[in-house]
């Protein structure tokens, strides 16, 4: 599987990544808090829960304050990330049991989730095998019937819906206080990513074995799916 230079592309610095995602990500709020319930309506109260992307800590924060028995195993390939992941953890206190790994999923041994997550890093990986092994290595630690959830940015190059899309993306940013010298080379760098199109995305999908897909969530060129491990 490709490795991938994720700090090329993050938004701006670590110490002010959480203020510069809030900025730029259309209904960033709303996304996790729709992921959240759409896992809460399914998982029992004591879930074991695949984070693969961990590093930031959201997903974790989020679903895991009001749910102090879900338990949480979280993978992610930057250090610095997996640390401001760690102290964001410290700071709000969370009881969950947490373990935090510097890895790439496949290489991750543990098994039988009931649950998994991976917001804003599927788009990383570039489709030349590396996004459906990535796919692939989520599924097999899943049960059977076992939600994932998978929001990243999809489009179809070259087109005028993903110039627009990524044009309002830059101005949502903007209007929500990034500055003007982030805005440029954050569209630089988005535009740079490995894209599939939305298409293409549900097909890896179902290829890597998963079913019932459905979009729970959009925001510019930002598209998320619930789907389950097929039996």
């Amino acid at each position: 599987m490709s490795k991938v230079d994720f700090e090329k592309h993050v938004l701006t610095g670590i110490d002010d990544y959480v203020l510069r995602a809030r900025q730029s990500i259309p209904g960033r709020d709303a996304l996790f808090s729709i992921a959240r319930s759409c896992l809460e309506i399914k998982l029992s109260a004591n879930a074991k829960i695949l984070v693969v992307g961990a590093g930031g800590g959201e997903e974790i924060i989020s679903c895991g304050k009001d749910n102090a028995d879900w338990r949480f195993v979280g993978v992610d390939l930057s250090e610095e990330m997996l640390k401001l992941a760690t102290s964001r953890i410290k700071h709000e206190g969370l009881n969950n049991e947490i373990q935090l790994h510097k890895m790439e999923v496949i290489d991750l041994e543990d098994r039988g989730f009931d649950a998994a997550t991976c917001f804003l890093t599927l788009h990383f990986v570039p489709d030349d095998g590396s996004k459906l092994a990535t796919l692939q290595a989520i599924r097999t630690r899943l049960k059977p019937k076992s939600p994932f959830i998978v929001v990243d940015g999809a489009g179809q190059r070259e087109t005028t819906e993903f110039s627009d899309n990524m044009m309002a993306w830059k101005r949502h940013a903007q209007n929500n206080g990034m500055p003007i010298d982030f805005l440029d080379k954050m569209v630089e760098n988005a535009i740079e990513l490995p894209f599939v199109t939305e298409e293409r995305e549900v097909e890896l999908l179902a290829e890597a074995g998963f079913s019932e897909i459905r979009k729970i969530y959009q925001g510019a060129w930002f598209n998320g799916w619930l789907a389950v491990r097929k039996e």
